[in-house]
């Protein structure tokens, strides 16, 4: 007859065993399709939610790749290129060793690192992926060294870059320094073009050109099933605006109320508009 002492030594053995399989047992894989977690360090799910909005966005994972490559073979350092990288290759099951949930915690020390200061009461998702896009914009230019004017040495080699004094120049006629080179362009990066043309006698302002990172676009409370392109083509429709007066000669209509027709125009969108 089996005795107590022999079962209480058997049960605590079975339970020691089981704790350390549980614990130091093999980890069980993450399947594929799900996507892993990341950790909430304070009041973080804003950049959350952006991290893995990003992560689904191939181009700008293309070109965080590119960007790590061409930092790479020009010996510079990308301290929020590579930490977005790096969660945004967790987030889309390329590191396995990688725990999950994951902490982002590098991102905002990325930032603290460029002097950025987000404290735990800022949760504006918008206004961080604006400070996100001209911080990566930043790392992605490379900027001309700024040389003293007491350096005559450095100021006179030759192989410092300057732009051509028929394009540009200083009022005293010396040169300029090249302008920052974006071997790639940013992903969030647009052009737009505007415009206003008198409807009466047709006199049209200048072009007026403005780069932008992100673009408010209105959705329609009549129905949900609207597509990105529709709704980005009703941004940039012609607009019926109100003038004080045609100013300029052969109108006629001086000190009357015109229309006139104002118009913006992509000339470059985002290509990670579509994504």
């Amino acid at each position: 007859m089996i005795s107590r002492v022999a079962v209480g030594f058997a049960g605590a053995v079975f339970a020691a065993v089981t704790g350390a399989y549980v614990i130091w047992g093999p980890t069980k894989k993450r399947p594929k399709d799900q996507c892993p977690g990341l950790v909430n360090v304070g009041n973080s799910c804003f950049l959350n939610s952006l991290l893995q909005a990003w992560s689904a966005c191939p181009s700008l994972y293309s070109w965080l790749h590119r960007m790590m490559e061409s930092m790479a073979r020009n010996n510079e350092e990308g301290v929020l290129t590579s930490s977005i990288f790096k969660v945004i290759k967790v987030l889309n099951n390329e590191d396995e060793a990688a725990p999950d949930p994951f902490d982002p915690s590098q991102v905002f020390r990325a930032l603290r690192a460029k002097r950025w200061v987000i404290t735990a009461d800022e949760q504006d998702a918008h206004e961080l992926f604006n400070v996100l896009t001209e911080t990566l914009d930043e790392e992605a230019s490379r900027y001309p060294s700024l040389l003293s004017l007491f350096d005559i040495k450095h100021l006179q080699a030759p192989q410092n870059e300057y732009q051509d004094g028929s394009h540009a120049h200083t009022r005293s006629g010396g040169l300029l320094p090249v302008l920052p080179l974006r071997e790639v362009d940013g992903p969030t990066r647009g052009l737009l073009t505007s415009q206003l043309q008198c409807l009466t006698c047709g006199h049209r302002s200048p072009v007026k050109y403005d780069a932008f990172d992100s673009l408010s676009l209105s959705i329609p409370t009549a129905y949900w099933d609207s597509q990105f392109p529709t709704v980005r083509s009703v941004y940039f429709v012609a607009s019926i605006l109100t003038c004080r007066g045609c100013k300029f000669a052969g109108c006629g209509q001086t000190g009357r109320s015109e229309a006139s027709d104002g118009y913006c125009r992509p000339i470059s969108m985002p290509y990670s508009a579509g994504n």
